[in-house]
């Protein structure tokens, strides 16, 4: 357990859900019971920074863990370090491993920044296949409608965000 909870890179963060309004904190309270897990559904956390997004990602996370799960928490330039390296890099390639063998991958910073061109496609077609065989929690601080703005292949930007959507639940922390 100690080791999986290592490998996970899940970082502690206390969320209280005090901060968060009512009908938030109702959808948090449903999230707890862990069946969107068992629905491959994803979880999108939207909001400012400062608003407890990490934390919120970091409790669900770590109950998922509590409860058995295997959890992957990487900020997206993690995630893209591993893509780009896991073919070269015994290191990176357990890693990714380890990632497609979790059932809750964790993506933070999510268009934080502008994703170079060249790791684009790279980055589609990884979160595509993670996204048909487990549940994302995916977070960011853009509006979902910006995060073509400025991509060289905007389309490809937008065909991934509605892959991730689809049938999941958007939590916009104010």
């Amino acid at each position: 357990m100690a080791k999986r909870e290592k490998e996970s890179k899940l970082p502690y963060k206390e969320f209280l859900k005090s901060r968060v309004n009512e009908g938030i904190a109702w959808q948090i309270d449903r999230l707890e019971s862990l069946q969107w897990i068992d629905e491959f559904q994803n979880l999108i956390i939207i909001g400012e920074c400062d608003k407890g997004k990490t934390s919120l990602a970091s409790h669900l996370g770590r109950r998922a863990f509590e409860a058995g799960e295997k959890v992957s928490y990487m900020t997206i330039s993690r995630l893209l370090e591993i893509i780009e390296r896991k073919d070269r890099s015994d290191r990176h390639q357990r890693q990714f491993r380890y990632i497609t063998q979790s059932s809750v991958v964790i993506i933070d910073d999510m268009m934080y920044a502008r994703i170079p061109d060249e790791h684009l496609p790279k980055l589609y077609h990884a979160l595509t296949f993670l996204n048909e065989t487990r549940s994302l929690i995916v977070i960011t601080n853009r509006e979902l409608s910006t995060w073509s703005n400025g991509a060289e292949d905007a389309h490809m930007v937008e065909t991934l965000v509605s892959r991730l959507t689809a049938g999941s639940q958007i939590i916009r922390l104010t």
